[in-house]
C-alpha cells in the first residue's frame, strides 16, 4: 500500500497498491508528516518509524571565523559560538548542575565512564523537547590542551559543539534509538558545520559520534544545562 496526498485539499490517505489516482499525487510506502514546531512523524506503510526534532534550522548555524576591525581573520572560542546559537531561542547555557559522563587519563583522554549517561540522555532528551538546544563538551584530542583543571576546567574537553536535534525510531511503537544531531562551529562552511552527519548515539556506555562522518570521532564528556532567558 502507498501513500497519497490529494492534489487540492493537501489530505493524507492510504491505499491498496501503487496505480495512479485522480487528483493525487502518489508519495510512496513511506510519508512524512510535519506537525510544526520543528517536530516531523515518519510512517512505514501504517507504521511510525521516527520522529524527528529540530530546534534551529541550518540558517541558524554560525562559525568560530570572524573579521576583525583590521580586516583579518580572528577565531572565536567554541563555547562562545555555541552560545550565540543557543541565543536565537532565547536559550542560555549554565554549569549549574552540569552533568559530566566521562572520567580522563593524565593526557585528558577519556578513559572511562561516571555512570551519568542515563541522566545526560534525560537532560538532553527534555531540553530538545521543550525546543531548547542543548551545550556538550567533547573528547577527540589525544591530549588536553585548553579546558584544564588549574583553570576550572574539567580536564578532557576538547571542543564544544550544539546538540540542536533528535531523531527517534520505532519498531512496531516500541523505541528503538535515538540519534542526536549537532551544529559544530569548527569550520567556516555551513554545508560542513550544520551537516546532518554531524551525529551523536549511545554506544557501549558512552554517547559517541562524529563530526562530518568520522573526521573527527567525538566522545562527550560534559553536558550543559539550557536555560529559557525572557
Amino acid at each position: 500500500m502507498d501513500w497519497y496526498k490529494h492534489s487540492k485539499t493537501g489530505s493524507i490517505a492510504w491505499h491498496e497498491g501503487n496505480k495512479k489516482i485522480e487528483g493525487y499525487t502518489n508519495l510512496g510506502a513511506s510519508y512524512t508528516e510535519n506537525l510544526g514546531g520543528g517536530v516531523s512523524m515518519t510512517y512505514t506503510q501504517q507504521d511510525l518509524t521516527s520522529i524527528t526534532f529540530t530546534t534551529l534550522s541550518n540558517s541558524d548555524w554560525e562559525t568560530q571565523a570572524y573579521i576583525d576591525a583590521n580586516g583579518k581573520e580572528r577565531w572565536d572560542s567554541c563555547k562562545n559560538t555555541c552560545d550565540k546559537m543557543l541565543a536565537k531561542v532565547k536559550g542560555k547555557s549554565t554549569r549549574s548542575g552540569e552533568i559530566i559522563l566521562t572520567t580522563g587519563d593524565k593526557n585528558g583522554v577519556v578513559n572511562g565512564t561516571t555512570g551519568k549517561l542515563s541522566d545526560g540522555t534525560k537532560s538532553i532528551n527534555s531540553s530538545i523537547d521543550n525546543g531548547m538546544p542543548v551545550i556538550v563538551g567533547v573528547d577527540y584530542k589525544d591530549k588536553q590542551k585548553h579546558n584544564l583543571k588549574k583553570y576550572g576546567g574539567d580536564g578532557m574537553t576538547d571542543h564544544f559543539i550544539l546538540i540542536m536535534g533528535k531523531t527517534e525510531t520505532y519498531k512496531k511503537g516500541l523505541l528503538q534509538g535515538i540519534e542526536y544531531r549537532f551544529f559544530d562551529p569548527r569550520t567556516t562552511k555551513r554545508y560542513q558545520g550544520a551537516s546532518k552527519q554531524n551525529t551523536l548515539s549511545v554506544t557501549k556506555g558512552y554517547l559517541k559520534g562524529s563530526y562530518l562522518a568520522k573526521r573527527y570521532d567525538y566522545a562527550v564528556t560534559s553536558i550543559r544545562k539550557t536555560k529559557k532567558t525572557k
